[in-house]
């Protein structure tokens, strides 16, 4: 695998850091995964998405080829975004699906294998029809200074699981929070924590 198109003499070679080392490492490690991937797709005969991206590491240029057609996301980077009387904290790489104010303030947003529904009217859901599924638990606790229920379970055949939150009345709240498994479990516990209300 090429890391870097060029780079200027040997002293700048000599200038790679023990992060530049180990970034190395680590993609030359996901390729051989690749490789392994691709050769496994070939005897089944299933498609596969290879989506080359341009990164830049330190004026170095790389491919980053992906499986699933997601990016590397950096969860740590956010942006607060205001639903009706509500706000939250999501993933940069999260982009806005629709609006849909029938008979309250909602919105979808998704990216990176996740997706986020805030809902907000006396008709949300009250999350009371999920008990059952796998790996379910349910808390009470407090979001946004009011008493809420936090549940959350696995979606095995899609390969995913779920987070969601209800605030009760007066404020009827409901963001639920659907992620593919390689998403970190904290990055929805976090969106669920960032909630404020407005009013």
């Amino acid at each position: 695998m090429k890391i870097c198109d060029a780079l200027a003499d040997d002293e700048e070679r000599r200038k790679l850091t023990p992060f530049i080392a180990n970034e190395i490492t680590v993609f030359a490690g996901r390729d051989m995964q690749l490789r392994s991937l691709i050769q496994t797709v070939e005897q089944t005969d299933s498609p596969l998405r290879l989506i080359p991206i341009a990164a830049e590491v330190f004026g170095c240029r790389r491919a980053v080829f992906q499986e699933k057609g997601y990016a590397v996301t950096r969860w740590d980077e956010k942006v607060r975004v205001v639903v009706g009387n509500v706000s939250l904290e999501l993933p940069s790489s999260l982009v806005k699906r629709q609006a849909t104010p029938i008979d309250s303030a909602s919105n979808v947003f998704e990216g990176s294998g996740v997706t986020v529904i805030v809902d907000q009217g006396p008709f949300v859901d009250r999350l009371d029809s999920y008990a059952g599924r796998p790996e379910y638990q349910e808390m009470n606790n407090e979001v946004a200074g009011t008493a809420s229920r936090t549940i959350s379970f696995q979606n095995p055949n899609r390969g995913a699981y779920t987070v969601a939150t209800h605030l009760p009345a007066p404020k009827y709240v409901t963001v639920v929070i659907q992620a593919d498994a390689h998403v970190p479990e904290q990055v929805p516990r976090e969106i669920i924590e960032s909630l404020r209300l407005l009013d």
